[in-house]
């Protein structure tokens, strides 16, 4: 007799059997893979018409091709693992009928130098080529969409890479640790996995097409990547998240798109050569730690929308000189701007709340009066750093102390690429000794600048660009001017300086790309006007110069016998500008009238600074009164 356990296994078996025969009649069986079987250096598995190469039988060659059919069978896959760790394979060829490689398929393999991926893969299966350590030559499909995770890190001897425009996606770590030089990122790829171009030491370029379709750089994309330079964020871009360029050391700029709204902790953490960051209204947080440790970061412009800065977020930025405010005071965190420049400075409009008062302290950093310009205060001098506007306003006066402190410098960079600045003024007496490297570099609206002559520096490349820059005046000494510093400016721009001066050369001599020239002494005296009363007689003349120097006027009136001087005017100007002189012929005159006409003549004479005097006369006849 049966027990109730076995008869009840039996029929639960006897089920099993049913559905199996329901299933092959059903004609959904799929064969299972053969065992292993040997086809000269290769092993493969075959599966119906399909064969699946599992490896090499035995040691792999330094060279082995893989047939398009083994034994009437199209070789179509090359299996997990299949040359993992393999050592002495140098090259592969793979048939056309290949459609698919499955990961870790050469994993270090650590002897292979080249291969061709067949048009029909559109895949790369996660660790297929990782730490294959010798890989230099590698052809991607057009078909290609994506490449999984790790695909190809630490593949170190691979430089350069052409990604396939069809790609849409490139997995966690793909590239990690590789050795490509320059990336350009096909248009479909829509993020930048976590890690995916991380730890890439010789990394210097990321590139991306006008029609980029990428929303996000993930965690860690970019980490430590410590050649790269430059990279702009495609404008689509809505996430960069933490520590996506965290240790980026060489990157020397970053423009972070408008639809950011958030930028990750440690993003940008230990970029130690960032010099210029870009945020734009959109932002609205700063996640902890992500610009901190940025020693070369001088000014940065805070947008009006942001709200909330993290902690730490600017901590150790050792240059940083001055912060913009553009909006109301945003929530700081703790330590957020420790260890910056001292005496760096929190700039903001008046009418902006928040911040309290002038020269209180925000955060550890020192409220300032509100100036067209930034500038950074030691306690002893002042350095100007930049506009305190974007766009820069047009006409900048720097005075010559702020605060009772003497203003002597202004900062490398502080104005470069201000497209909008067309004048810079400097107060009387100014105390300014340094103009910095690149200073107004492409300021291509600045047509003159006059140098006051207590500078004696005037930096590298400081009005480089400067296309329109047509006149600078020097106002003392040659100063020491670094190389190129006035390369790119007006081909025909000159040089004025007083002739008493010293270290230019003579008139038309170069001085560092700029014509040397004498001050000029070119005046326009307006036609006089008269007017005559019963006392005097007034006349008032509009007499325009170039620059600095001594204007007079006298008239005269002359007769057979004598010359006489019926009066003298005089001014001293100090700036290119139109100046009113009167000149005033009292009752001796009005008398000589009343007798006889008179025929004066009015003579203007003007003497630039260290220049020689000019001379405009003119001649007035006026009728006998009565």
């Amino acid at each position: 007799m049966i027990s109730g356990i076995r008869r009840n296994t039996m029929i639960l078996l006897a089920g099993v059997l049913v559905a199996a025969v329901t299933t092959l009649a059903a004609g959904t069986f799929t064969p299972a893979a053969s065992a292993e079987t040997v086809s000269g250096d290769l092993l493969y598995t075959s599966s119906g018409s399909a064969v699946t190469i599992r490896g090499c039988n035995g040691t792999c060659p330094e060279s082995v091709t893989i047939p398009a059919t083994i034994e009437g069978m199209t070789v179509t896959t090359i299996g997990a693992y299949a040359f993992e760790g393999v050592t002495g394979l140098v090259n592969i060829y793979l048939p056309d009928t290949l459609t698919s490689i499955e990961g870790y398929a050469f994993s270090g393999a650590s002897t292979l130098v080249s291969i061709a991926i067949p048009s029909g893969v559109t895949r790369i299966r996660d660790h297929t080529f990782f730490s294959a350590t010798k890989l230099t030559t590698v052809t991607l499909p057009p078909a290609l969409t994506s490449i999984d995770q790790y695909a190809f890190a630490q593949t170190s001897s691979l430089v350069a890479l052409s990604l396939p425009s069809g790609l849409t996606t490139i997995g966690q770590g793909a590239f990690q640790a590789g050795g490509l030089t320059t990336v350009a990122i096909p248009n479909g790829v829509i993020t930048i996995s976590f890690t995916a171009f991380s730890s890439m030491p010789a990394l210097t370029e990321v590139t991306f097409g006008a029609g980029s379709l990428l929303t996000t750089i993930d965690y860690g994309a970019f980490q430590e990547d410590t050649a790269l330079r430059t990279i702009a964020i495609p404008s689509g871009v809505t996430s960069v998240l933490g520590y996506s360029f965290d240790g980026a050391s060489d990157l020397t700029s970053i423009d972070i798109p408008s639809g950011v709204a958030s930028i990750g902790a440690g993003a940008f953490r230990n970029a130690t050569s960032l010099r210029t960051v870009t945020l734009h209204d959109g932002l609205e947080s700063l996640g902890s730690s992500a610009f901190s440790g940025n020693r070369s970061l001088e000014i940065i412009t805070i947008p009006s929308t942001l709200t909330d800065i993290g902690d730490r977020a600017f901590s150790g930025d050792s240059s940083l000189l001055a912060v913009m405010f553009k909006g109301n005071a945003p929530t700081v965190g703790t330590d957020a701007f420790t260890d910056v420049s001292a005496g760096a400075a929190a700039y903001r409009r008046s009418e902006l709340t928040g911040y309290g008062a002038d020269n209180d302290s925000f955060h550890g950093l020192i409220v300032s009066p509100s100036y067209a310009f930034t500038y950074i205060d030691d306690g002893a001098s002042v350095t100007v750093t930049g506009c305190a506007e974007d766009p820069c306003a047009a006409t900048l006066t720097i005075p010559s102390s702020i605060g009772g402190h003497p203003v002597t410098k202004i900062a490398n960079y502080a104005f470069s690429g201000s497209t909008s600045l067309t004048s810079v003024n400097f107060e009387p007496n100014s105390a300014l000794t340094t103009i910095g490297d690149s200073a107004f570099h492409n300021c291509t609206s600045l047509t003159n600048f006059t140098i006051p002559s207590s500078v004696t520096r005037i930096g590298y490349v400081a009005f480089w660009g400067a296309d329109a820059l047509a006149t600078v005046t020097f106002l003392g000494n040659a100063p020491l001017v670094g190389g190129s510093a006035f390369a790119g400016v007006d081909p025909n721009a000159t040089a004025h300086r007083t002739v008493n001066l010293t270290g230019y050369g003579s008139a038309g001599d170069d001085f560092h790309g700029l014509t040397v020239t004498d001050p000029p002494n070119n005046i326009t005296a307006a036609k006089a006007t008269n007017k005559i009363a019963k006392a005097l007689i007034t006349f008032t003349t509009l007499v325009t110069v170039p620059g600095d120097g001594k204007l007079s006027q006298t008239i005269t009136s002359k007769t057979r016998r004598k010359t006489t001087t019926w009066c003298t005017a005089k001014a001293t100007t100090t700036t290119a500008h139109a100046y009113t002189l009167t000149c005033k012929i009292t009752k001796a005159g009005r008398a000589a009238l009343r007798k006889a006409a008179m025929k004066l003549t009015l003579t203007t004479s003007f003497t630039p600074t260290g220049g020689t005097k000019a001379t405009k006369t003119q001649v007035v006849k006026l009728a006998r009164t009565r």
